[in-house]
């Protein structure tokens, strides 16, 4: 069984605020926002429409009010295979 020493428990809790905030600096170095905004498209057959999607999409445009949702429901998905 592998267990961290006390100083390493001790100092865990630092270093995970510090990978949070080079992760947050990074971001905005890149200009990227925390929370996703833009255009979703999905492509789905009416019937995993119908069963999965809309609860799905609701839930995550709750989370994400920037985001909006396109779907294009199509009648058969076709299956590509590596020739």
């Amino acid at each position: 069984m592998l267990e961290f020493t006390c100083s390493a428990r001790d100092s865990f809790p630092g270093g995970k605020l510090i990978l949070t905030r080079l992760a947050q600096a990074e971001a905005e170095a890149l200009g990227l926002s925390a929370a996703p905004s833009g255009t979703l498209k999905i492509g789905v057959t009416a019937s995993f429409d119908r069963h999965h999607l809309t609860c799905l999409v609701s839930s995550y445009l709750e989370q994400y009010p920037q985001v909006s949702v396109n779907v294009m429901l199509a009648q058969q998905i076709s299956q590509v295979r590596p020739p």
